[in-house]
């Protein structure tokens, strides 16, 4: 493999690096966003992901196409993009270890990944239960009884806006 294409691979990483960083922090500031419940921020910082997500896809495409214009034998595809299998071509690369070593560095990132859309995730779920409970306590949905102006439990009566047995 030629040094230029050593180092091209390298600043791919590199670039896949950033991108999942970039990931991250969008993850994060969604965080907040949703805890603001800032519908406007959000959609936009939806769209924000969504274009980190295609670049990181598009870097994926482009480091297979570097590795197969080398003339390097892979089994790499787009659909199944393994780094562990992309970095395992270069054993014998002089960047060999940089190489393993921003693998490394991108795993414990996407792992953050992983938790921090688990955790938004959790928030949202547990947000629209919320909501779902208050919409069906104002509407008087179910077979629950009402606590009655007269301090007991008794069927639902009319005219109440808030009520239900606690």
């Amino acid at each position: 493999m030629k040094f230029n294409e050593e180092i091209e691979i390298k600043k791919n990483l590199e670039d896949k690096k950033e991108l999942y960083l970039r990931m991250m922090n969008a993850l994060e500031e969604e965080n907040h966003i949703l805890r603001a419940s800032d519908t406007d921020a959000l959609w936009k910082m939806n769209s924000v992901k969504n274009e980190i997500a295609s670049r990181i896809e598009k870097k994926r495409k482009d480091m297979i196409d570097l590795v197969n214009k080398a003339g390097i034998k892979n089994d790499l595809d787009y659909d199944s993009f393994s780094l562990d299998r992309f970095i395992a071509l270069f054993e014998k690369s002089n960047f060999f270890h940089e190489y393993q070593k921003l693998e490394n560095d991108m795993k414990l990132i996407k792992t953050k990944i992983w938790n921090l859309q688990s955790v938004n995730r959790q928030f949202v779920e547990e947000y629209l239960k919320t909501l779902d409970e208050l919409v069906s306590v104002i509407v008087q949905t179910g077979t629950n009884k009402s606590y009655s102006r007269k301090k007991s439990f008794a069927a639902k009566t009319g005219g109440l806006i808030l009520s239900q047995e606690v």
